[in-house]
């Protein structure tokens, strides 16, 4: 998006930016060897946990 995730946080709220970043998540994850690496707070959504360790190795 161009900001600093505290700029999201403070214009739309975490609950746009935990959508954008399922959305990211999802689409990135489908690209062949990659290296990604994620905040903590990833991980509290079931969708992008499945995503990750669905179509890769999640550590």
């Amino acid at each position: 998006m161009g900001v600093s995730i505290s700029l999201i946080f403070k214009m739309r709220g975490e609950i746009i930016f935990r959508t954008i970043e399922r959305l990211v998540i999802a689409n990135l994850t489908q690209l062949p060897k990659i290296v990604l690496a994620t905040g903590g707070g990833v991980i509290l959504n079931a969708e992008n946990l499945r995503f990750l360790s669905g179509r890769g190795t999640v550590r």
